[in-house]
This record gives C-alpha cells, structure tokens and sequence, in this order.
C-alpha cells in the first residue's frame, strides 16, 4: 500500500515557528497530523496527500485533532473519504472537520423533492 511521503513537508510551525511532531499514524487514510510543540491552542495541521502529490500544510480546527487521536478507526475512515481534492494544489477538509466534531450535514439533499 502506498503511504503519505512526509519527508518533504516543513516541520515548522508557520504560526510561530516553534518544530512540529506527528501525532498518531494516519497515513494509511493519506493524511498526517502535526503539533505545534509550543503547546499553543489552535497550532495543529494536517498534511494531506495522495498517489500523486502532497498538499501544502493546513491548519485544523480548535478540537479536530484531540477527536482524530481518540476516534474509531471506521469515523477516520469516513472522515476521510470527505476530505475534497480541488484542483492539484487545493484540498478542503471542512466536511472531514465537520464530520469529527459531530456537525456533519450532507448538502447533497438540499432542495431536493421530498
């Protein structure tokens, strides 16, 4: 199985430029997780990749992380299967984040016929 090529990404935070660490292995769902290691709230970021490429660092959500270290295998899975693939050098994690904090809300049904 292919896995994430993390080597490349910077190891620094961008917010204060304090090292990141990876937290828990995620690679087999194609992302990683990084802590800022100041401890600062809100210095968490996850690298996302795929066969082709690896995406820039983004910053997650107040509670995303502590969620992903403590969730079930299959809720990583399935939030992962939201993370949204732009173009080659955009990704959107808001539906990955929604579904780990619990707010979910499938917009494909909107306005459609009861």
């Amino acid at each position: 199985m292919a896995q994430l090529r993390v080597s490349l990404m910077p190891k620094f935070c961008s917010e204060c430029g304090s090292e990141l660490r990876e937290v828990g292995d995620f690679r087999p769902c194609w992302f990683s997780v990084y802590e800022c290691t100041s401890g600062a709230p809100l210095h968490d970021f996850i690298a996302i990749g795929d066969a082709q490429r690896v995406f820039p660092l983004l910053p997650l959500s107040l509670g995303v992380k502590q969620r992903l270290v403590g969730a079930e295998p299959s809720l990583i899975t399935l939030a992962a299967s939201r993370i949204q693939t732009i173009d080659y050098k955009t990704v959107s994690i808001v539906q990955f984040e929604h579904t780990l904090l619990g707010c979910y809300k499938d917009t494909g049904s909107i306005g459609a016929a009861s």
